[in-house]
């Protein structure tokens, strides 16, 4: 997610600050970062793939509890990007429930006002 790190990285200076404020967002990112350094700290790879079960229950109950307001929300639409982007760089064969969670998402969400973060995600979801 640094490969390429500057002014234009969407990860850096948009997902990372939301993440300040969004507990779903944080525990995506932390869960990104602990399966990027799994490789190098094997210790991180259960409580990474823990986290990752949780943040995928967190997004089933919010669909069911809180129906759409609940699913169609940023907060939602970052973490299952950051679940994806993660899936691909470390092979996890998921990638696919994730990639058919995304499309379900941006065919189901309402136009919203444009910011720089939905800008990245809807860039980062088309690629």
């Amino acid at each position: 997610m640094i490969l390429f790190d500057g002014e234009k990285n969407g990860y850096r200076h948009q997902v990372l600050p939301f993440g300040v404020c969004n507990d779903l967002v944080q525990r995506a990112i932390c869960v990104a970062a602990a399966l990027h350094l799994a490789p190098k700290m094997p210790e991180l790879r259960r409580p990474a793939e823990e986290g990752r079960a949780a943040i995928i229950r967190k997004l089933r109950d919010n669909a069911d509890v809180n129906g759409e307001s609940g699913v169609f929300t940023e907060a939602t639409w970052v973490a299952i990007l950051l679940l994806i982007v993660t899936d691909l760089v470390t092979g996890n064969e998921d990638v696919l429930i994730l990639y058919h969670m995304l499309q379900s998402y941006l065919k189901g969400r309402l136009p919203a006002t444009e910011t720089p973060l939905t800008r990245f995600v809807m860039y980062q979801s088309r690629l």
